[in-house]
């Protein structure tokens, strides 16, 4: 996973580093695998359980899932770096378990 600083996006994704992170931004749009969201607060169960469905459907067939970007892959600046420490796998990951 990607550790940003507190305005890149977050890509949650087993193994990314940032070339990889800046091949799918620059993309510029939403393909087949891949999938660009703006924000996730992950303080709320609707969220969580929104970004638990992404993730699953994502991890299913290898794709890769942005957090923090509009759907041009470019950086919305809305995640805190509060929030994005939140993004990190330990912590994701039990959130998303539980």
């Amino acid at each position: 996973m990607v550790h940003p600083t507190p305005r890149e996006p977050v890509v949650v994704e087993p193994v990314v580093n940032r070339e990889k992170l800046l091949e799918l931004l620059a993309w510029e749009t939403e393909r087949s695998p891949l999938d660009f969201k703006p924000w996730f607060d992950l303080n709320e169960k609707r969220d969580v359980l929104e970004l638990a469905k992404h993730v699953g459907a994502m991890s299913v067939r290898g794709r890769y899932l942005v957090i923090g970007v509009d759907g041009h892959g470019k950086p919305t600046g809305d995640l805190t770096a509060e929030q994005v420490i939140r993004f990190d796998e330990a912590q994701l990951r039990s959130k998303l378990l539980g």
